[in-house]
């Protein structure tokens, strides 16, 4: 029940006119259009790896830029969305460059290599020194990579224990 009826000159409140998804889109854009984007410092604390010029008011990728000389975030990119630097982080090529800037700086006993190195038993780094010592002096030599698996008869007839894995000619 409305007591609109008991006061002189009172209207119902209208609702307001619901904008189209069309409208909507269009106002967004020209407030995209109208927007001042400015560099966020907290954006820094999230991606270590971004760096802002203050001169050239520009971003950029620390890692990409001394792995890389192409792409906007190596050349400098001026798009002060969040979502362009989530992306970058995102990026194939992002994760590859930080993976060979990190091992750069990673200590030798740190590195993938070398911890295989140190799985495999001594015995089997011995055989594996054989070899490619073998393939080493045979390359060295001229000699063609088929010769390799009689060299390494030779070397077991000589009474070097290489073993029996990587004995053919497509592991040298």
């Amino acid at each position: 029940m409305s007591l609109l009826g008991w006061v002189t000159g009172a209207k119902p409140k209208t609702q307001p006119v619901k904008k189209t998804s069309e409208e909507i889109r269009e106002t967004q854009k020209v407030y995209e259009t109208k927007r001042q984007r400015k560099f966020q410092t907290a954006w820094q604390e999230t991606f270590s790896w971004l760096v802002y010029d203050d001169e050239k008011n520009t971003v950029f990728c620390k890692v990409c830029r001394e792995l890389e000389t192409a792409g906007t975030f190596c050349t400098g990119n001026s798009n002060f969305k969040i979502d362009t630097i989530r992306i970058h982080d995102t990026a194939d090529a992002h994760k590859f460059n930080v993976a060979k800037f990190n091992a750069k700086f990673m200590p030798v006993a740190q590195a993938i290599a070398a911890k295989s190195l140190v799985l495999l038993d001594k015995s089997r780094v011995g055989k594996l020194c054989t070899l490619f010592r073998t393939a080493h002096g045979m390359a060295k030599s001229g000699r063609p990579y088929t010769d390799f698996v009689w060299l390494c008869s030779l070397n077991e007839a000589n009474g070097l224990d290489i073993g029996k894995t990587y004995r053919n000619d497509k592991a040298a």
